[in-house]
């Protein structure tokens, strides 16, 4: 028997499944986002994936050019004392107006976000980092 199907026998009692047989596809994420499915690319959030449609938009018409997904930025290298690399995994990072802007969807900041977006502007002045919300995607697809 599948735990897919153990996790169904226990929502067929109206009782919640223990989360180590729970479909790993119906867990919820940390903030209450769900995951939304874009071109063959899994976004963490649909608000996320709306901001990658915006993007695809601005890339076909001409106003932003090599369009990325999850760049990373290295933060810390790796040495004697730091075992492991620390990176900076962005939502999306494109070309504009000759600039590199890295872009992040919250739909709030937290105290990690903060600290990681402070040592990315230190190690990396020369970008571009834009904070987008549900707000900055409406707006783009408006026109405004």
């Amino acid at each position: 028997m599948k735990a897919s199907d153990v996790a169904g026998l226990y929502r067929n009692l109206g009782l919640v499944p223990p989360s180590d047989i729970a479909d790993p596809r119906e867990r919820r994420s940390k903030y209450g986002a769900k995951r939304k499915e874009v071109d063959g690319h899994v976004f963490a959030s649909s608000g996320e994936a709306s901001c990658y449609n915006c993007l695809k938009l601005m890339a076909c018409s001409g106003a932003i050019s090599d369009l990325k997904l999850q760049p990373r930025f290295v933060l810390i290298t790796k040495s004697a004392v730091q075992r492991r690399e620390v990176v900076y995994v962005a939502d999306f990072s494109f070309i504009r107006d000759g600039k590199l802007v890295v872009v992040d969807y919250k739909g709030f900041e937290t105290p990690v976000f903060r600290i990681k977006k402070a040592m990315l502007l230190e190690r990396y002045p020369d970008l571009v980092f834009e904070v987008w919300t549900k707000e900055t995607v409406h707006q783009f697809m408006r026109g405004a």
